[in-house]
C-alpha cells in the first residue's frame, strides 16, 4: 500500500571526514501504526538507501529499521519526521530512497545529486530550506544549524531557515550569492 509522505535528498553538510548526503523525510501519521511502549509511542520505519556512481556501481547502501519514540500518539494530521546522514566522497551520484512501515511504503524517484568537495575549485552545496516548526536539523562543524522540510509546506508566519555551504575560497575572499525563493 502507498504511504503518504515526502523524501528530500540534499548534498549539504560536511565535517573533517568529508561531505554528507542528508536524507530527510516526513510520513503522514495516518499511515503509521503506533506501538504503545512504557515510555511513549514507538513508530518503526524501515529505511533503505541506494547511492550509485555515474557508472551505476553501488557506492553506499543502507538498510536499517529506526524506531522513533514519541511521548504521545501522533494525530492523523501530523507527520513523523526524521533524517539520515550518509557519508560519501565528492562526486556525481544517483540516489534512491524507500521507506516502509506496516506493509505501507514509498519510493523516491531516482535523483541525480552532485556532492561538492570542500577544497579546490569554487563549489556550492545544495540549498536547504526549513523552519523551526519542522524539527529536522543538523549542526555543521562550525555550529551553524541547517534545517530541512521535505514537505515544502510553510505557514505564512514561519521564518524560513536557509542554509548552504561555499567551498574552494581562500579565507578572507569576498563573494556574493543571490538566491531567490
Amino acid at each position: 500500500l502507498d504511504m503518504d509522505g515526502a523524501i528530500d535528498i540534499l548534498a549539504v553538510g560536511s565535517d573533517q571526514a568529508g561531505p554528507i548526503l542528508q536524507v530527510a523525510f516526513a510520513i503522514s501519521a495516518a499511515d503509521l501504526t503506533p506501538r504503545e511502549m512504557p515510555r511513549g509511542v514507538m513508530y518503526p520505519v524501515r529505511m533503505r538507501v541506494a547511492v550509485r556512481d555515474a557508472a551505476g556501481k553501488s557506492v553506499v547502501t543502507v538498510d536499517t529499521v529506526r524506531a522513533f519514540l514519541s511521548p504521545a500518539r501522533l494525530t492523523p494530521s501530523q507527520h513523523l519526521v526524521g533524517q539520515l546522514p550518509i557519508r560519501v566522497q565528492p562526486g556525481e551520484y544517483r540516489v534512491r530512497v524507500s521507506l516502509e512501515s506496516d506493509r505501507r511504503g514509498m519510493l523516491s524517484a531516482p535523483l541525480q545529486v552532485r556532492v561538492p568537495g570542500t577544497r579546490g575549485r569554487l563549489t556550492l552545496s545544495d540549498v536547504s530550506i526549513g523552519t523551526r516548526s519542522v524539527p529536522i536539523l543538523w549542526r555543521s562543524p562550525t555550529a551553524d544549524t541547517a534545517w530541512a522540510n521535505p514537505l515544502g509546506r510553510y505557514k505564512n508566519t514561519d521564518q524560513l531557515q536557509l542554509y548552504f555551504e561555499v567551498g574552494g575560497l581562500e579565507q578572507g575572499t569576498r563573494y556574493r550569492t543571490d538566491i531567490a525563493i
